[in-house]
């Protein structure tokens, strides 16, 4: 079973909130610390204790009852321990539609994966009181440390016990990273894996990485609770200590307690956003990361809204130009009117409009020149998406004038379509009677590329089959827009190709690989460049159905790392099936994560959607300019090949 070592916001919000919401919610909380380990294991000495009673403090502040709180400390955590505390504490004295709470404070380390289910080779593992540092054979071969495969099996056993209307927060501020940590600070865990000495594993020393497309766990499983999981740092970082008041606390710990507590948060996401920008403007080398019902308000709380669509401010320009982090891959569009807000207050600092537009970022003028505080405590929303700059003009060619007059009401009130006109449209819808009771319709391409069409009853309102058609139109845009995006980078590059899973030769025809009907594929990405970088996968079908590939929406993006010349095959991802045709893959290299959907709005109304919502199918497209692409801020490449029976 896929899992991560998980770390959720203990969310702390204002006590009044908090308790509104436990008038109708239980709450179970457990907080475990580890930070005086035995010197003969060693490990440094931590101030993970007091991360326990600076949480448990602020929870009671908060209005959690302080005999719901549950702690272990120091030689009371040992692995066995850790686990049937989560069944005494969390799935036995669960009941369906309660609120539970994990922390772990300590050191994490990481060991060769024992069942294949890592992208990266390794289980990330916590390292309860008792676990030595180094592997020795027969003495300490792990035996001692908690697999994070076998804590997502507890953990899911509290998500089963609370069920859909429950929820499950779990807070990690433990390192399960192997990067090496530089500088005088303290870092929480270790880059020393516990494996014999010279010992192989898959992403550190082999050429070649394989990853299992394992979607066994879901992050949104049918019968479990919604689960919200905070990490203290990436994958491939240490967490570090932090010095306030004299007294030491984990950097993430801390920044949560104290983002929490300004109250400013309505949603996890609000949180998350928060949190990583005190973290990161403190030590470069840490950033947190989230996944999860980040949309959620926090804590259950009634009469909470999720998060408004908001970006970060990457860069200030003078007094009247920001750059933010948001651009075409978050489904940005140019021309859109923006709110710069103060994140702490929520209060309107100025208005603007997107105007020039890239993959990954996007420009904004402001209105009016203003000095406006840090970039640290400035947000941008979306207020209004343009529709104006670059729509669909359609030509409709339709032998009833009073079935015509109908389709033309209608196709106004599709956002997708600018106009309707005789000629130089983008796009043909023919609609013709076969008899008095049915009528044909076919939506083509100016150029003639038939997109859609379909046999339908003339009589009653038109609006069933014209939503057909715009949504296949919708699908065909959508598709169109993601295969244009393009980019070469000498620094960030990749080359992404599929191979057959029983090891066959490809047939080429036209100099495109050829696929058979019920072949089996793996994808595979090799690392052209010259520095390390996250990708992401997604196919593009003759059909113009998109799905992201990798990561899926159980995965890690952080898990999809790659060095410069080593390649990694994902299997069990790809299967040819009809209907066939010229397919094409699309590969997005970037120097961070790209946590797709994060910036997803409260609904439908909500004018701003990621790429990814789009992609699904769940949202209407918006409309806008084509996106310039910098090649410094990443790297987007293209593999067509044909399916056939």
């Amino acid at each position: 079973m896929r899992a991560h070592l998980i770390i959720i916001c203990l969310t702390l919000i204002s006590g009044s909130a908090l308790l509104q919401a436990q008038k109708t919610t239980n709450q179970h909380v457990l907080l475990i610390g580890v930070g005086k380990y035995p010197p003969a294991t060693g490990w440094p000495e931590l101030s993970s204790t007091q991360d326990i009673d600076l949480i448990a403090n602020t929870l009671t502040h908060l209005g959690i009852n302080e005999s719901s709180i549950h702690r272990m400390s120091e030689q009371e955590v040992t692995r066995t321990s850790i686990l049937k505390s989560i069944q005494k504490y969390l799935t036995d004295a669960c009941k369906a539609g309660d609120l539970a709470i994990f922390h772990f404070s300590g050191h994490g380390q990481q060991i060769p994966d024992d069942d294949g289910d890592e992208p990266d080779g390794l289980d990330e593992a916590l390292v309860p009181y008792d676990s030595p540092k180094f592997y020795k054979e027969g003495i300490n071969e792990g035996q001692y440390l908690l697999r994070d495969d076998d804590l997502a099996t507890a953990l899911n056993a509290v998500r089963m016990k609370l069920g859909p209307q429950g929820q499950l927060f779990v807070s990690m501020d433990a390192c399960h990273s192997g990067s090496a940590s530089r500088g005088r600070v303290r870092a929480r865990g270790s880059d020393i894996i516990l494996a014999p000495s010279g010992a192989q594993h898959q992403s550190a020393l082999s050429e070649l990485e394989v990853i299992t497309a394992d979607r066994e766990l879901s992050l949104n499983k049918d019968g479990l609770a919604p689960a919200v999981y905070m990490y203290s740092s990436s994958p491939r970082q240490l967490s570090y200590e932090f010095d306030q008041d004299n007294k030491r606390y984990g950097l993430y710990t801390y920044a949560l307690c104290q983002s929490l507590n300004s109250g400013g948060a309505e949603s996890y996401m609000d949180l998350w956003n928060d949190l990583k920008q005190f973290v990161e403007a403190r030590n470069s080398m840490q950033t947190p990361f989230a996944e999860g019902a980040l949309r959620s308000p926090i804590f259950m709380r009634q009469g909470a809204q999720p998060s408004i669509n908001s970006f970060n401010v990457l860069q200030k320009h003078g007094n009247r130009t920001l750059i933010m982090d948001g651009g075409s891959l978050h489904g940005i569009t140019a021309g859109s009117e923006v709110s710069v807000i103060n994140y702490a207050s929520k209060s309107v600092l100025s208005r603007g409009r997107i105007v020039q537009l890239r993959a990954f970022d996007a420009e904004i003028e402001l209105n009016n020149a203003i000095n406006l505080p840090p970039k640290e405590s400035l947000r941008v929303r979306i207020d209004r998406v343009n529709y104006k700059e670059e729509g669909c003009n359609l030509q409709l060619i339709i032998d009833d004038r009073q079935l015509g007059k109908k389709v033309i009401r209608n196709l106004k009130n599709f956002a997708l379509i600018n106009q309707i006109t005789h000629k130089n449209a983008d796009y043909v819808l023919s609609i013709h009677s076969i008899n008095k009771d049915s009528l044909t319709y076919l939506l083509q391409t100016s150029e003639g590329d038939g997109i859609s069409t379909d046999t339908v009853i003339k009589s009653g309102n038109p609006d069933r089959w014209l939503q057909q058609m715009h949504n296949d139109l919708t699908r065909f845009v959508k598709a169109k827009r993601l295969i244009g995006l393009e980019t070469m980078n000498d620094v960030l590059s990749a080359k992404v190709f599929l191979t057959l899973s029983n090891r066959n030769v490809m047939s080429i025809e036209d100099s495109l690989p050829v696929l058979k009907n019920g072949q089996n594929v793996y994808i595979a990405v090799s690392n052209m460049g010259k520095e390390a970088f996250y990708f992401s996968v997604f196919h593009v079908s003759n059909s113009n159905e998109i799905q992201r590939l990798v990561p899926d929406s159980y995965q890690n993006p952080a898990d999809f790392v790659l060095d410069p010349g080593k390649t990694k095959i994902i299997l069990n991802i790809l299967e040819i099936t009809e209907p066939f045709g010229t397919d094409v893959l699309k590969v997005v290299c970037t120097r961070h994560p790209v946590h797709y959907g994060l910036t997803r709005g409260a609904g439908p109304s909500n004018p701003m959607k990621t790429l990814l919502d789009l992609l699904s199918g769940e949202e209407e497209i918006t409309r806008g300019k084509t996106a310039s692409i910098s090649s410094e801020q990443g790297f987007i490449g293209t593999y067509v090949f044909r399916t056939c029976k």
